[in-house]
């Protein structure tokens, strides 16, 4: 089976590596080096079901499911990786930083039992890392099946482990880093119509003067894009996913991104609330500081208008009303950081 969607020009020319990655046939002499490291010298690959689970122009999401034997006569095994084609340079990144959370308490044998997928391998040529694909299901499907505190308990802990790494990810980011994360950049949000301008410049000017009054906050590592969908969970294990945009920063960032999330489910679905505690208990409770709180409206504020020009981008349905009510958001939550931090 082969699940791969054709393929944009913009794909293709900007990851050049593309039809390779998404080519079973090829990705055989990549991938057999790692199948004989795990399952003996002559194992060989029969085939490769490859399947593309989210793609951009600058990032391709794959999963390899890989089947194959040793010898004729050999018992058929089955297993997965995870490989993402990056613009070069991240993939090489994204593996770095993997590497070392691994080697900080993130491996397999965690006695926490919060984890990360192993990284397996960077390949410059084609511009793809390689990794572990996790057990469990996603937080946020988990949800779909029902409301249970213990799912939000395990994400609390991992987020919580996660900031409380002594491991070192880069230089710390700031309010210009967040705001370089919308795309399109916040600009083309205000200059698209003039009924949002003054929202969007509401928005960035209050960051922007909210930052310094923070003082000296000590950077941690963070996920750089926390949400429901980057916990597994089952049993008594969690594991952390989707790593690229891993890095320093202040923790109340990561909070503040999926506060935003769980507040607008909480808006249409009364159950989330309670469930929103069991995080939040989770996480404090592992040895992260309650002040955190208070610097969690800003990143909010930010988040709603990463949203807001996510949503000018890919012009969904009632798109524009979307975004006023996005650009609503956040002018509200940044007016809240600016009198908690006149």
């Amino acid at each position: 089976m082969r699940l791969v969607p054709e393929i944009p020009a913009e794909h293709a020319e900007r990851l050049g590596s593309l039809e390779v990655a998404l080519d079973g046939e090829r990705m055989k002499a990549v991938l057999e080096p790692h199948a004989r490291a795990r399952f003996g010298a002559g194992f060989v690959i029969e085939a490769i079901d490859i399947a593309v689970r989210r793609r951009h122009v600058n990032r391709y999401v794959v999963r390899y499911a890989i089947r194959g034997r040793t010898g004729a006569r050999g018992r058929a095994q089955r297993f997965a990786v995870i490989g993402k084609v990056l613009d070069r340079g991240r993939g090489e990144t994204l593996h770095r930083n993997m590497g070392a959370l691994w080697e900080h308490g993130f491996g397999r044998g965690a006695a926490d039992r919060v984890a990360i997928p192993r990284p397996i391998e960077y390949l410059p040529e084609l511009a793809l890392q390689i990794q572990e694909e996790v057990g469990g299901s996603s937080v946020r499907d988990l949800l779909k099946r029902g409301p249970d505190p213990r799912h939000f308990t395990a994400a609390g802990r991992a987020l919580a482990k996660l900031h409380r790494c002594s491991v070192s990810l880069g230089p710390p980011r700031n309010v210009e880093d967040h705001l370089a994360r919308c795309h399109p950049r916040h600009p083309v949000l205000a200059e698209a119509s003039d009924a949002w301008a003054e929202a969007v410049g509401r928005i960035v000017a209050g960051a922007r003067r909210v930052e310094p009054r923070f003082g000296a906050v000590v950077a941690t590592p963070v996920h750089g894009d926390f949400h429901l969908g980057q916990v597994h969970v089952a049993g008594e294990r969690a594991w952390l996913i989707d790593l690229d945009t891993v890095g320093m920063a202040d923790p109340a960032s990561d909070l503040g991104n999926l506060l935003v999330f769980l507040e607008d489910k909480a808006r249409r679905r009364a159950a989330v609330a309670p469930l929103m505690e069991a995080f939040l208990d989770a996480y404090f409770a592992a040895g992260m500081d309650r002040g955190i709180l208070a610097r969690v409206p800003l990143y909010q504020a930010l988040t709603h208008l990463r949203r807001a020009c996510k949503s000018l981008r890919r012009g969904c349905d009632g798109w524009q009303d979307r975004i006023r009510g996005m650009l609503d958001l956040g002018v509200a939550a940044i007016e809240t950081a600016e009198r908690q931090w006149p």
